[in-house]
């Protein structure tokens, strides 16, 4: 079943959902009255919480999706603040595995470890600080674990039955290019087609956006947004609000109002700009 983290850091597994995974499972759900035994072993995979465009946060909708690439976990979604998300882009995997508490290196017998989504690299092992900072504030063994009602919650969720695909769901959001003609929103892949160079169209797009570009001669805005293969520079003010929101928004699929245009380069002879309007809720 996916969680939503309690942690607040969003530079590991903070505002995440994710799936937790242990070698002994009956030792982790009495966490909170014993210490683990040596050998436990703790997996925690992260994922960037998708809103779900309807439906309230209920036990109801918290079932498995055929769309979700969630493997063999099973429910992929979880309610937070009213809301329901289920699982977008896969993080980082965090694990943690008990030694004997007199095993130096360890912290008092944990080794923590932090390897890359695709499972292919070890990006950190051992006693680390980001993972310290938090698990050293649990009040035994380094576990938090989870309540008691939750697990209870988990076991009467599983017998739910899932209602049809898209029954209750809006999709997964979508990437496309909307175009304003004659005050009504069309579809389109080619919005600026026939249009001169400097003209600005009004469009709403939801795309992928990547941050920290560069490009010769300093020729770009340093945002691209990519919808349906497509790519355009993203422009803001710098530092504004939406810049900011922006830059936070790296590598996330997001939804941007405003009005694009051609402009000519130096050394880029064509160049694509979005001027944005505002930041929009990709599945509206």
């Amino acid at each position: 079943i996916a969680r939503f983290s309690a942690s607040k850091d969003d530079e590991t597994h903070g505002r995440k959902l994710y799936f937790l995974s242990a070698s002994n499972v009956p030792a982790y759900r009495d966490a909170a009255k014993r210490d683990q035994p040596v050998g436990q072993v703790l997996i925690k995979e992260a994922w960037e919480p998708e809103r779900v465009k309807s439906g309230k946060a209920d036990i109801r909708y918290q079932f498995k999706d055929s769309s979700v690439t969630a493997g063999p976990h099973g429910i992929a979604y979880a309610a937070h603040q009213g809301q329901l998300y289920k699982i977008g882009a896969k993080h980082a995997l965090f694990i943690m595995l008990k030694l004997d508490a007199k095993t130096e290196g360890t912290d008092k017998g944990w080794v923590y470890g932090t390897v890359t989504p695709d499972g292919k690299s070890v990006t950190s092992a051992g006693r680390v600080a980001s993972c310290m900072e938090c698990h050293t504030d649990a009040k035994r063994d380094r576990m938090f674990g989870i309540k008691l009602d939750n697990l209870q919650r988990m076991e009467a969720i599983r017998k739910v039955k899932p209602p049809k695909p898209n029954e209750e769901f809006g999709e997964r959001p979508k990437e496309s290019i909307f175009v304003k003609q004659d005050g009504k929103w069309i579809e389109t892949k080619t919005p600026l087609k026939g249009k001169a160079f400097g003209r600005k169209v009004e469009v709403k797009v939801v795309g992928r956006l990547n941050t920290g570009i560069a490009a010769i001669g300093g020729e770009t805005t340093g945002i691209i947004i990519t919808a349906n293969g497509v790519t355009w520079e993203v422009k803001a003010p710098r530092m504004s609000k939406l810049w900011k929101t922006l830059e936070a928004s790296n590598k996330k699929l997001i939804g941007i109002h405003g009005w694009v245009m051609r402009v000519r380069g130096v050394e880029i002879k064509e160049r694509i700009i979005l001027d944005v309007k505002a930041v929009t809720d990709p599945l509206k």
